[in-house]
């Protein structure tokens, strides 16, 4: 899945369970989901994909942040990862094994809208967003996170506009995004 998915779907599960946590558990959480392609910039799907990083957010997170919504959010984002591709790099530096489903189709551009759009549409029934009367923060809020959600759509942007696709422009892309989603979702 793309970054930007992973971040949507943690934050999905986060409106439906914000009346049931402490706001600072579902933003581990979300921030979790995110962490693992921090690697993106340098040997992706070797250094944090992996149960040694799984294991040692857990670690930090039990010992410094008193909390184990972080890598439970690394464990979503591993989960969509057995999901969408072949995920052998669990156990990676001691070994290489398919444990993913191969479900390449959730890469899809289709499938991406769809976790968007879902994501849209919880965020105006769960918050009420659009649907009620809201300040003009709210909507600049709302308008901030439906662009950030639709970044994975850089890749085809950057073909159109420079003719090629550009790895650090659609990288860049998806980071500014996730920070934006976060920092947007969680500003109230």
């Amino acid at each position: 899945m793309h970054t930007v998915a992973h971040v949507l779907t943690a934050l999905m599960i986060c409106l439906l369970l914000r009346s049931r946590l402490p706001r600072r558990s579902l933003f581990l959480f979300a921030l979790g989901s995110f962490l693992p392609d921090l690697d993106h910039l340098y040997m992706h799907r070797f250094l944090l994909h992996n149960i040694f990083f799984l294991l040692t957010s857990l670690a930090v997170s039990h010992l410094l942040l008193k909390s184990f919504a972080l890598p439970l959010g690394v464990l979503l984002h591993f989960l969509e990862d057995m999901l969408a591709s072949d995920f052998n790099t669990l156990l990676y530096p001691l070994t290489f094994i398919d444990i993913g489903l191969g479900l390449w189709w959730l890469y899809s551009t289709w499938f991406n809208v769809a976790v968007a759009l879902l994501f849209a549409f919880l965020l105006m029934l769960k918050e009420g967003m659009i649907l009620k009367r809201r300040t003009l923060q709210d909507s600049i809020r709302f308008t901030l996170m439906m662009l950030a959600s639709i970044s994975f759509g850089s890749a085809k942007a950057s073909e159109i506009l420079l003719g090629y696709v550009d790895p650090i422009l659609v990288e860049g892309a998806g980071f500014a995004s996730v920070a934006i989603l976060l920092t947007t979702y969680f500003k109230r």
